[in-house]
């Protein structure tokens, strides 16, 4: 056992817990910093990443390296704030092939597309009579760039099988060997892809495949990896173990139930049952179906973590009577984004019928029933007069004469009182209280607010927030409260 030294512990000591990393975004056109533990790997930041942008197909990229999901940042030796560009699936990567017979050729391929699509282009003669290698490793149909880890640039080499001194495969006999200790013997002539081999074991034996992982050489087997491909690297006799994915004991596979809370930011709580092979998807699914919401309302937090929609419960290690929250996310959905247009478009369409058969009144200002010519009463039953010779107004005795003739009108949404004689005059409204005439044009202090009250009265309120009032001896001014002194009825003139 290797000692640390004192050096080693000053490091891992200086060691940040979190790493900042700025990723760039070309084909969004923008820059997101993100914070990751030193130690974690990759992958659940990429389920984090693609939940949030809401995009699947992408491929990470540092120092013009691919990044795998179970990658750290201290593997790759990142420091803080560095950069990590994004690379979709139509953005491709170029790869070098060397063929021993033509020579180096330049292809093109996208990250995530098999193999057997640029093969087909590639090769004259059928695709049993080449070998395609990958660092010592044979290419499979089903192969992509990202299950190779392949990195740019890389090279694959493609031999001929006469060449590589490798026969073609002829027909061949293998067997199968699952837990129960059973040993199947197939014919491999009979079936076309992995999926027939798979559900002829099924049909042998009754366990389901979606139970099952199918083996060979420590690799599984992809259901639609084509026979003849298969055949390429068995031998005859060769054997294809299956394991269960939940084994209790002999016999066959089973499933546990789950039952988890989940809680959303509401405090609503439901209670799920599912198998523990369930995925986050299902799951949301089953909860927006009880809630009556779209799937894309709500995404699920469990343990301070963003799981993906693949993973499942046992994977997450989601247990009985554990509490996951659901957080809302007010977008919607094709459908519902359409459902919800044509609902508006239908009640759009009841409201204009609607004013169609019955038109809507629109509310009168108040100054609209106080304007016009008017004879201006007090609370005592006296009426308001403007004095001919002199820049005053008083009370008088009823009834009404034409010097107690008003003219209301409307001046910047405030009501002006201009009396009868000319030249024009209006009420003025002086901040000592006091009320006198003035032959100016209206101005602020010449400009009532209206009021009108419960019993049909009306009171003005002036720029200052006094009310205009009058006593029982003729004086008028302002107060600084409206009572029933400050309170006038409007009349018409006779």
């Amino acid at each position: 056992m290797s000692k640390s030294t004192p050096n080693d512990a000053s490091n891992d000591a200086n060691t940040p817990e979190f790493l900042s990393l700025i990723v760039v975004d070309d084909k969004r056109a923008n820059r997101t910093h993100f914070r990751v533990k030193f130690d974690d790997p990759f992958a659940k930041f990429f389920d984090y990443y693609a939940y949030k942008q809401r995009e699947k197909r992408f491929h990470f990229l540092y120092n013009n390296r691919v990044v795998f999901g179970d990658n750290t940042p201290r593997k790759l030796m990142m420091k803080d704030n560095d950069y990590i560009t994004v690379g979709f699936d139509y953005l491709t990567i170029p790869i070098v092939w060397s063929n021993k017979m033509t020579g180096d050729e330049n292809i093109t391929v996208e990250y995530d597309t098999p193999f057997v699509k640029f093969m087909n282009l590639y090769c004259e003669e059928p695709l049993s009579h080449y070998v395609f290698k990958y660092h010592s490793r044979e290419v499979l149909e089903s192969d992509t760039p990202r299950s190779l880890r392949m990195q740019p640039h890389d090279c694959i080499n493609v031999l001929d099988c006469e060449r590589y001194n490798r026969p073609i495969p002829s027909d061949l006999h293998f067997w199968i060997h699952d837990m129960n200790g059973r040993k199947l013997q197939f014919e491999m002539a009979k079936y076309n892809t992995v999926a027939d081999i798979m559900q002829a074991y099924t049909s042998r034996t009754g366990i389901l495949t979606s139970q099952c992982r199918f083996l060979h050489d420590y690799r599984d087997l992809n259901p639609e990896e084509e026979v003849k491909n298969l055949r390429m690297k068995m031998k005859d006799d060769d054997v294809i173990g299956v394991i269960y994915k939940t084994f209790v004991g002999p016999g066959l596979p089973s499933q546990k139930d789950v039952t988890v809370s989940i809680v959303d930011e509401s405090g609503d709580k439901r209670q799920l049952t599912l198998q523990n092979s369930a995925t986050i998807h299902e799951a949301l699914k089953m909860y927006s179906k009880q809630r009556d919401v779209c799937i894309t309302d709500y995404f699920l937090k469990f343990d301070d973590d963003f799981p993906g929609y693949s993973d499942t419960l046992e994977s997450l290690g989601i247990k009985d009577g554990d509490l996951v929250t659901a957080i809302r996310e007010p977008r919607l959905c094709q459908p519902c984004l359409t459902d919800k247009i044509r609902r508006c478009e239908k009640l759009a369409e009841t409201a204009r019928q609607a004013a169609k058969e019955k038109p809507v009144e629109k509310p009168r200002h108040p100054l609209a029933e106080c304007r016009g010519t008017r004879c201006i009463k007090s609370y005592h039953g006296t009426y308001l007069r403007a004095l001919k010779d002199q820049p005053k107004v008083d009370m008088v005795p009823a009834p009404a004469r034409e010097w107690e003739n008003w003219i209301i009108e409307f001046w910047d949404g405030k009501a002006v009182f201009k009396a009868i004689h000319s030249p024009s005059r209006f009420i003025r409204a002086k901040p000592d209280r006091s009320v006198d005439l003035v032959f100016t044009h209206p101005q602020a202090w010449e400009m009532w607010s209206p009021f009108k009250n419960d019993d049909g009265s009306w009171s003005f309120q002036s720029h200052h927030g006094l009310w205009l009032s009058c006593d029982t001896n003729g004086h008028v001014y302002t107060n600084n409260e409206k009572k029933g002194w400050e309170s006038f009825w409007l009349e018409y003139w006779n």
